[in-house]
């Protein structure tokens, strides 16, 4: 589940100034709790000590190396909710297609805007989290208020009852 004021994000990417870019990037929006790595091999050893919230992952990390679509299912296979937003070159719709199938939260191309747009999605998901808790602490709330009702509706008429027979 993402902590939603500073999630643990993930940055995989082999691309070393581009990883280094956006960690500075999202270190401006405050944005801090990162953790940056060259290979899915890598990230995989740390996840299964400390997943994060959200990882911004890489399609094409090099030859002999898992691609980012591996990287998901393996992911998937030992933390299931973990969101994956894909930042790839790769501009191919059977690609951002297929990683969304196999559920990835979002696919942005490494363009002019990919920062803005990777931004506009971390904070789209962590609007959603925080939606969702505030939503599940609403229907906790009004059950227990119903419960509280029937409780008060039940005593007062049993007390009612027995001042009746009285």
């Amino acid at each position: 589940m993402i902590n939603s004021k500073n999630p643990l994000i993930y940055i995989v990417d082999d691309d070393v100034p581009f990883r280094k870019m956006i960690n500075a990037f999202l270190h401006q929006n405050r944005l801090t709790n990162i953790k940056q790595f060259s290979t899915g091999e890598e990230m995989l050893e740390q996840f299964l000590i400390t997943a994060p919230s959200i990882v911004v992952q890489d399609f094409d990390l090099g030859p002999n190396k898992l691609t980012g679509l591996e990287v998901l299912k393996k992911a998937r296979e030992i933390k299931p909710a973990i969101d994956f937003i894909f930042l790839s070159g790769q501009n191919s719709i059977n690609i951002a297609v297929d990683i969304i199938k196999n559920g990835a939260y979002d696919y942005v191309i490494k363009d002019d805007t990919a920062q803005d747009n990777l931004l506009n999605r971390i904070k789209k998901l962590v609007f959603q989290v925080r939606l969702i808790r505030s939503e599940k602490i609403f229907k906790r709330g009004l059950i227990l208020f119903v419960s509280l009702l029937i409780i008060t509706v039940i005593i007062c008429y049993l007390i009612g009852f027995r001042v009746e027979r009285v």
